[in-house]
């Protein structure tokens, strides 16, 4: 069994923030299509949606708020949260 990447949770901690791919993207320092890929990995992992798109962006699909929840822990644990990381840092 293969590990998971804990990068895929910065993005998904950073989604949840901004609610939009594209800005995202953007405070990673990524393209669009690496955090769609990303989510989209994310989502195979979980078996689940994780969010939902919206007219107001992307909605998190999640019950708890995610300052406490394992995932930002985690992202945050890692000092990998910057608004601006380099690509060298991410996926």
């Amino acid at each position: 069994m293969q590990a998971p990447d804990l990068n895929l949770l910065v993005v998904f901690n950073q989604l949840y923030q901004d609610r939009k791919v594209s800005l995202t993207a953007h405070n990673l320092g990524l393209s669009q299509p690496t955090v769609s890929a990303a989510l989209a990995r994310l989502r195979k992992t979980m078996n689940d949606e994780l969010f939902v798109r919206t007219p107001r962006g992307m909605q998190p699909a999640l019950i708890f708020p995610l300052p406490y929840s394992p995932i930002h822990l985690v992202a945050v644990g890692r000092g990998r949260l910057p608004r601006r990381a380099g690509r060298n840092n991410l996926i």
